[in-house]
């Protein structure tokens, strides 16, 4: 009677086991599937945004096209209406510039010199 009611207990361990492995199984291909639908939702977005995208590009690069053919004009149109001493000022008050700027950045090397001086000494 005892051999009965462990064969019994045996069988139904085994049928748990094969019950319990399947359901894992079909979860586990449950969530790949989802998976799968989810990446196709996000490629579809994607997708659905190239258009947009493009649209994008092209108004911007329309617009600086006209930026850069403005800034062209204006440069080359302006200098050459210059008379000669509207020339002359203009380029000494382009030397102006250059040397406040040449100043700026002397006294900005300066600063990191001593910073790197100090770090060194920290170390």
């Amino acid at each position: 009677m005892i051999g009965w009611i462990i064969g019994i207990v045996v069988v139904l361990l085994i049928v748990c086991w094969v019950i319990g492995t399947y359901n894992g199984l079909i979860k586990g291909r449950i969530v790949v599937d989802e998976a799968f639908a989810t990446m196709d939702v996000y490629l579809k977005k994607r997708y659905d945004l190239i258009p947009n995208l493009v649209e994008t590009v092209k108004g911007y690069a329309s617009h600086e096209k006209e930026t850069l053919e403005k800034v062209i004009s204006l440069r080359t149109g302006s200098y050459d209406a210059m008379t000669p001493e509207e020339k002359i000022k203009y380029l000494e008050d382009k030397n102006l510039y250059l040397e406040a700027e040449n100043e700026y950045l002397k006294k900005l090397q300066a600063v990191v010199q001593a910073r790197k001086n100090r770090q060194s000494k920290k170390e």
